[in-house]
């Protein structure tokens, strides 16, 4: 996983050892390695669900999550150190509710959690200001829906459309959602501002099975 030290500009991956005791190091890419330990011995519930930068210091953090308790931890990073203002996010997250990217969706520089609930298909938004949840809500289309937006699970009922990637793809500070859908190839964007789809489109019809977007 790519990590950034935006004071340093230099770039390093997150490593892990899928044994116990669990090691966390970063591998600093330089004209040579140098690994690191952040930490060791990470207990066995815990995943790292991605990386962002929840503070907005230009250093990417770790978000964690229990598989057995659903709570959510973020590290503040400081390079390989993990700084102070690390802490819960939130706790006993229902284990339906998926996290599943994590993105700048309002455009304040700090990275923002978006969730799916894998049994409805309902997208929600956590609008962060370092660990703090300062807002959120679930994603509508403009214009105020009633409801949100239901995209279910590729293979669950009819519907076989999956969030692949998020991205500013119209260039307006704010990150969007790009899906796929897993009968047909067919990608759709949705262009977001916060919590709310302003418009959307399709970027491409029936891509070829063989190919997968990252």
């Amino acid at each position: 996983m790519l990590t950034t030290n935006g004071a340093a500009g230099v770039a390093g991956l997150l490593l892990s050892k899928p044994r116990i005791p669990r090691c966390i190091s970063t591998s600093i890419l330089y004209s040579y390695t140098v690994l690191t330990f952040i930490v060791k011995g990470v207990p066995a519930d815990w995943e790292v669900k991605g990386v962002g930068d929840f503070n907005g210091d230009g250093k990417t953090d770790i978000l964690w999550q229990s598989k057995d308790v659903g709570d959510v931890y973020a590290w503040i990073m400081d390079g390989t150190k993990i700084q102070s203002s690390s802490d819960f996010v939130a706790k006993g997250i229902p284990s339906q509710w998926q996290i599943r990217s994590i993105a700048d969706y309002d455009g304040d520089g700090k990275s923002d959690v978006h969730l799916q609930d894998i049994d409805t298909g309902k997208i929600y938004v956590w609008l962060m200001d370092g660990i703090k949840i300062k807002g959120g809500d679930f994603v509508k289309p403009k214009g105020g829906a009633s409801q949100s937006m239901g995209v279910s699970e590729r293979g669950s009922g009819g519907d076989t459309w999956n969030m692949k990637s998020a991205g500013d793809y119209n260039g307006d500070g704010m990150n969007d959602m790009l899906w796929q859908d897993g009968s047909n190839g067919d990608v759709y964007i949705w262009f977001m501002d916060g919590t709310t789809i302003n418009s959307g489109g399709y970027a491409d019809h029936g891509v070829p099975g063989d190919w997968s977007i990252y």
